[in-house]
């Protein structure tokens, strides 16, 4: 993983649990959606997600909105640290 993926990926986390604790300044959203795109030729995925989440924020007309996005964006980058097995594509193991 780049450095430029993990920088980007704590700084969604980080936002995040400021919306998840209702501490978001005003320009954190901004900030990160510059840091998406500043970043997207590093991982795709990752800059997509974070401006889905950005765009939520946005459009959401209550807290409860903006923290179901940020739990959401929480769950992706969870399941995306997790590491790929070795052997995943041994037949004799796997079938």
């Amino acid at each position: 993983m780049e450095r430029a993926q993990i920088a980007l990926r704590l700084e969604a986390f980080a936002v995040c649990m400021r919306i998840k604790s209702q501490t978001l300044a005003r320009g954190d959203i901004a900030d990160l959606r510059g840091s998406a795109l500043r970043y997207e030729g590093h991982g795709d995925a990752l800059s997509r997600a974070v401006g889905d989440l950005c765009d939520a924020v946005d459009r959401a007309d209550s807290p409860d909105e903006a923290r179901r996005a940020a739990e959401q964006m929480i769950h992706w980058i969870d399941a995306t640290n997790m590491p790929t097995p070795p052997g995943q594509s041994r037949r004799d193991i796997h079938g």
